[in-house]
């Protein structure tokens, strides 16, 4: 596409949804696509990040292209006041995850931790939404834990229709962006717990809205989720910042807004 628009001499505006080079590659790959992504920073007018976070990484390798970057969050539209969290339970501890079964996301990690801790009578549940290539793995590791109370539940279309029915959105990955599925969350006023990956800490304020992992630190989860379940009074007011955060930071109208303005100074500067 920006090969295709500097052929046309059309400006282009190209957003990075995370870094080919930032890891989880070969040391030769990743080579590879630090020289691909400068070439086609030639041919680029504007980079827009979707983080702070691959901001950074950008500046790091490409540096002299500081005046193209710039960081505008996702975001993502509202829902009806219904679909937001209102009440927690006192007697249990429900956790979502909503992920692509495949690399980079991490499942396992957290099937494991939850099955250990239903097996030191917490009161816990863990229910699994999605599809990919690592899905069969991960039903098989679900069974051998022999815990009822970690179900796979299909692949789900409208996670804004069951979101509030949770009391704890997790995500836990080996590689991250700024995931969608923490902005869903933070819309419906759910505490977040997620590896401390990619702009994660830019959805996550550690200790106020959820907790951030080390990256495969199962102990580190264990006693985050055992924190939370034995602190059940604190969900209402993680809720409450979660969905603080979604409304200033992650709305689609912010996104579209500073998206829109970006457009226009674009088109200023070549008239």
């Amino acid at each position: 596409g920006r090969v295709c628009g500097f052929l046309t001499n059309t400006q282009v505006i190209f957003t990075a949804h995370g870094w080919t080079f930032s890891g989880g590659y070969y040391k030769p790959k990743l080579t590879f696509y630090k020289i691909l992504e400068i070439f086609l920073g030639l041919l680029t007018k504007k980079i827009i990040c979707v983080s702070q976070y691959d901001m950074e990484i950008a500046l790091k390798i490409m540096s002299f292209f500081k005046n193209k970057l710039i960081t505008i969050h996702n975001g993502i539209s509202d829902i009806n006041d219904n679909l937001i969290k209102k009440r927690f339970l006192a007697s249990e501890l429900k956790i979502i995850m909503v992920t692509r079964f495949s690399w980079p996301k991490r499942p396992d990690i957290l099937i494991e931790t939850v099955a250990d801790l239903c097996n030191e009578n917490y009161n816990l549940s863990l229910d699994l939404y999605g599809y990919g290539n690592n899905l069969d793995h991960t039903k098989k590791i679900i069974t051998n834990t022999k815990c009822e109370k970690i179900k796979y539940c299909g692949i789900l279309t409208n996670p804004e229709k069951i979101l509030a029915q949770y009391d704890i959105y997790a995500l836990i990955s080996d590689k991250e962006g700024l995931p969608i599925g923490i902005i869903e969350a933070l819309r419906a006023g759910l505490p977040v717990i997620a590896s401390d990956v990619g702009g994660c800490a830019e959805e996550i304020i550690d200790g106020e809205n959820g907790f951030l992992i080390q990256t495969n630190n199962k102990e580190q989860l264990k006693e985050k989720l055992k924190f939370l379940y034995k602190n059940k009074y604190l969900l209402p007011e993680f809720s409450k910042k979660s969905r603080q955060l979604y409304e200033t930071e992650f709305t689609a109208d912010k996104m579209c807004k500073r998206t829109f303005n970006l457009y226009k100074d674009v088109l200023k500067e070549n008239v």
